[in-house]
């Protein structure tokens, strides 16, 4: 968890405090290391937002956000609040009675979840379809924070049609031979 301050100088050299925010460590977990041009993808992890306020590029081309889910998230989002926590790291929710902590976060000795267990949230994204072959790194941000890069394998593959060659004859008297290995001459 990072603190940054935006201070500006007023008058004779004296720094004032413009606005004071702080930033997440988002953790997000890929579905699968190899990805497709063209394919939409869903990572879980958090704290996630919503779609107007994430971005995302892979391999430093912006992708197009699909969607943000936050399944099941209301009951933490209302036990975040009453304990004074952020979205950001860990809450032990110290400041809650001893139920009403354990109802909120769990208790692990007791291998309980608590209502903060079942929040799951998802990030569905498009792969960008001018991306070339080979590693790329995987960027998110949102209002809370960034995630670390997460490198993925974008294969040779389009998502976008499935196929690499002709699929077949035309009506202009060709021979009707395909590329694709999947095809039979005529």
């Amino acid at each position: 968890m990072r603190w940054f301050w935006v201070t500006g100088l007023a008058g004779a050299c004296t720094a004032v405090t413009i606005d004071e925010f702080e930033t997440c460590s988002i953790e997000l977990t890929p579905v699968a290391e190899t990805v497709i041009p063209g394919e939409v993808v869903s990572w879980v992890g958090g704290p996630l937002t919503e779609v107007r306020d994430t971005r995302v590029t892979v391999g430093g081309v912006d992708a197009v956000v699909l969607d943000v889910v936050r399944s099941e998230c209301d009951g933490c989002d209302a036990c975040l609040e009453t304990a004074g926590c952020t979205p950001c790291g860990s809450c032990d929710g110290a400041e809650l009675e001893v139920a009403q902590r354990v109802a909120c976060f769990g208790d692990p000795f007791a291998g309980t979840e608590g209502e903060c267990g079942t929040c799951v949230e998802t990030l569905t994204f498009e792969i960008p379809v001018t991306l070339l072959p080979g590693p790329a790194a995987v960027w998110m941000v949102n209002r809370h924070g960034i995630a670390r890069p997460l490198e993925v394998v974008i294969s040779g593959a389009s998502g976008s049609t499935g196929h690499t060659g002709d699929t077949g004859g035309s009506s202009a008297g060709g021979s009707g031979a395909t590329t694709d290995s999947g095809g039979s001459g005529t």
